[in-house]
């Protein structure tokens, strides 16, 4: 532990050493003792081992922490055990969304909720190009009030990719807009989350996927061949990554 003033609280005391993405959330096959590899982006066709994925020791003290560690819980049950929560839904043979009929919107919305806020208080450079202006105290509002609705700024929208290898890379996570509209995009665990950060009413490509409390979760499947994000991948491993490639 080090000693520093939390980014939660504000309070100085000692921090702890904490993840930003849930560790469980970090793909590594079942069975396997080798570690995670990091490519850099700074220094191309650089790597680095990482056996428990990426934390912070300057970001929170244990008793921050503890404000989401029941939502982390759920939320990895949820994500790594999808099949169990949600039924595949296909379209002309294709498998197209899972939908969930039930699961626990106030938990997992406020996991995803606070994940935006850790992205944005990290000084990592893995989260450096997050930058959430106004929304990152907005977001501490909303997990002090622990009532994910309380601000309606915020929309969650989730999609999986269907390569269940290699569509679980992680990417920096990093701002988009569609249509006008801000969003932090954030890949984990063959996912990705777009949480709007925007008054401005949500594009109409997420409509359908977008979480609404009281009603079924529709978790999107995308194709992973011939994505940007595999693209992406390709150029970080081959060490050719233009520098301005998460920047969008």
């Amino acid at each position: 532990m080090v000693k520093g003033v939390g980014k939660f609280c504000g309070e100085e005391g000692k921090l702890i050493k904490a993840h930003i993405i849930p560790k469980r959330l970090y793909y590594k096959p079942e069975g396997t003792d080798e570690p995670l590899m990091v490519y850099s982006s700074d220094s191309p066709g650089r790597t680095e081992p990482s056996w428990t994925g990426i934390y912070d020791r300057n970001l929170v003290c244990g008793v921050c922490e503890k404000r989401w560690d029941g939502w982390d819980s759920y939320a990895v049950d949820f994500l790594r055990n999808l099949e169990k929560h949600a039924e595949p839904i296909y379209v002309q043979g294709e498998l197209t969304f899972y939908q969930a009929d039930k699961y626990d919107y106030q938990k997992l919305k406020l996991f995803f909720i606070s994940l935006a806020w850790r992205c944005g208080a990290s000084q990592r450079p893995e989260f450096s190009l997050v930058s959430l202006g106004l929304y990152q105290d907005r977001l501490k509002e909303v997990i002090e009030s622990k009532d994910p609705d309380c601000h309606s700024f915020v929309d969650i929208s989730v999609f999986r990719f269907d390569d269940t290898k290699l569509g679980r890379i992680h990417l920096p996570p990093s701002g988009t807009r569609f249509e006008g509209v801000n969003y932090l995009r954030v890949h984990m665990y063959g996912y990705i989350v777009y949480v709007k950060l925007d008054k401005r009413h949500r594009p109409y490509l997420f409509q359908d996927y977008t979480m609404k409390s009281g009603q079924n979760l529709k978790i999107g499947v995308r194709p992973f061949k011939g994505s940007p994000e595999e693209k992406l991948i390709k150029e970080v491993v081959s060490g050719n990554l233009p520098s301005n490639s998460f920047k969008t």
